[in-house]
C-alpha cells in the first residue's frame, strides 16, 4: 500500500476472535500490524530507494519512526493491541503527535460492557483533567460508545496534555453490548516542554475521530457491512 499519495487508503486487518475489519486512512498515515517487526516497519514505510531526501535526513526520519513504533508497540502489547494506525510523514518538520490503537476487548471488559458499564480500565478518572465524557455514537449503522478523557498530568505530576478518545465497538448492530474491539485514539497536546496551540489540538482530535469513524466490519467476501 502506498501511503504517500493524496488518496485515502483502505487498511484491512483481522482481529483475533473478532473477524475482519477496515479503516480508511488519510494520506501519509500507515497501518502497522502489532506483530510486524519494528525494523521491517521502518524499511517498509521509509525505503532507502526512490526517496527524495538525502541520506542524513533519511536516517533522522528512520530514527524518529523507530522510536515512535517501539513506544506504540510497547503500548499495544500492554493493552492487547492488534493494530496501530499512525502518521509516518512529517508535517511542518515534525511528526504529527497522534495515533490510533485497535485492541481486543478482554473478558472482563466484555462482561462490564454487557452489564451496561464502562470497563474498569477506562473508567479511572483522568489526572488533572475533566471527568470522562461518555456519549453514544455510530460507525455507520453500528452503535458504539465514545469515551473522551483528558489527562493534564502524568501520575507523577509531570504535565502531559494527553487527549484520548476510546470507542467501544460491538461485533454487530443486533447485539450492541457485545463488545469486540476498543479503538483508542490518542493526541499528544504537548511536544517537549511546549504545549500545542488549542486550535492545533482540536484539528488533531477531529482527525483521529474521523479515522475512527471509517471503521467497518467486513463480510466473508471482504466487503464492508453496513453503509
Amino acid at each position: 500500500m502506498n501511503h504517500d499519495t493524496a488518496t485515502p487508503t483502505p487498511a484491512d486487518s483481522i482481529g483475533r476472535d473478532t473477524g475482519r475489519y477496515r479503516f480508511v486512512l488519510p494520506p501519509a498515515w500507515a497501518h502497522l500490524p502489532a506483530d510486524e517487526p519494528v525494523e521491517a516497519v521502518v524499511r517498509r514505510l521509509i525505503p532507502s530507494t526512490g526517496s527524495e531526501v538525502g541520506s542524513s535526513e533519511l536516517a533522522v526520519l528512520r530514527s524518529a519512526l523507530r522510536r515512535q513504533v517501539r513506544a506504540l508497540r510497547d503500548a499495544a502489547r500492554a493493552s492487547g493491541g492488534v493494530d496501530v494506525l499512525l502518521p509516518v510523514a512529517p508535517r511542518g518538520g515534525a511528526v504529527i503527535p497522534a495515533n490510533v490503537l485497535v485492541m481486543n476487548a478482554p473478558a472482563s471488559s466484555r462482561a462490564a460492557y454487557l452489564d451496561g458499564r464502562l470497563p474498569e480500565a477506562w473508567a479511572v478518572p483522568p489526572v488533572g483533567g475533566r471527568p470522562v465524557t461518555i456519549t453514544e455514537d455510530r460507525f455507520g449503522d453500528l452503535p458504539v460508545t465514545r469515551a473522551l478523557r483528558i489527562d493534564r498530568e502524568s501520575p507523577d505530576g509531570e504535565p502531559v496534555d494527553l487527549i484520548r478518545i476510546e470507542y467501544f465497538v460491538p461485533r454487530a448492530a443486533a447485539v450492541p453490548r457485545a463488545l469486540a474491539l476498543v479503538i483508542s485514539c490518542t493526541v499528544v497536546g504537548r511536544v517537549g516542554p511546549e504545549r500545542l496551540p488549542q486550535s492545533t489540538i482540536e484539528v488533531l482530535v477531529a482527525l483521529v475521530d474521523a479515522i475512527a469513524h471509517t471503521f467497518r466490519w467486513l463480510d466473508e467476501h471482504g466487503d464492508p457491512i453496513g453503509p
